[in-house]
């Protein structure tokens, strides 16, 4: 009995300085690195950091803009239909283009303004668009006008 209590304990001696010799060999399997340097990008630097800080990056909206309101004034002049339309938009991209369709390709745009200067309209895709850059709210006013028959219905 007594030999096998030394054994045992033997045994549980050379299992206790086998795990000290592990945890060792764990701790030293980080490189010593001195006085090493890292170079990382601006952006990539700014981003981990805004992470370390707690700031939540914003996610991405859902869509690229918004029209908050519009408000559409009709009148008949001659054989032509006239509106004027006056909207608020919202580009909600924090960056990059931003295509806004505005009225159909199929109507012809007398004047337009944005945020009370006068500006450019791209037609693509069947539609007057306007062009942004950066994210905001603007004051969109133009006036469009069609072709009108009193006479010839649309089904």
């Amino acid at each position: 009995m007594k030999k096998f209590a030394v054994l045992l304990i033997v045994i549980l001696g050379l299992c206790f300085l086998f795990s000290r010799h592990v945890a060792a060999q764990q701790k030293s399997a980080e490189p010593r690195l001195g006085g090493a340097q890292v170079t990382v990008p601006w952006e990539e630097f700014k981003d981990i950091f805004e992470r370390l800080r707690g700031a939540e990056v914003a996610p991405e909206p859902p869509v690229d803009f918004s029209v908050a309101r519009a408000a559409y004034v009709g009148r008949v002049e001659g054989t032509a239909a006239k509106f004027d339309v006056t909207m608020r938009a919202s580009i909600l991209k924090p960056k990059g283009w931003v295509l806004v369709p505005i009225a159909s390709a199929k109507l012809a745009i007398d004047s337009i303004t944005v945020d009370g200067k006068s500006t450019d309209i791209v037609t693509r895709d069947g539609w007057h668009s306007l062009v942004f850059n950066a994210a905001g709210a603007h004051e969109i006013k133009f006036a469009v006008k069609s072709p009108w028959n009193p006479r010839k219905t649309r089904s």
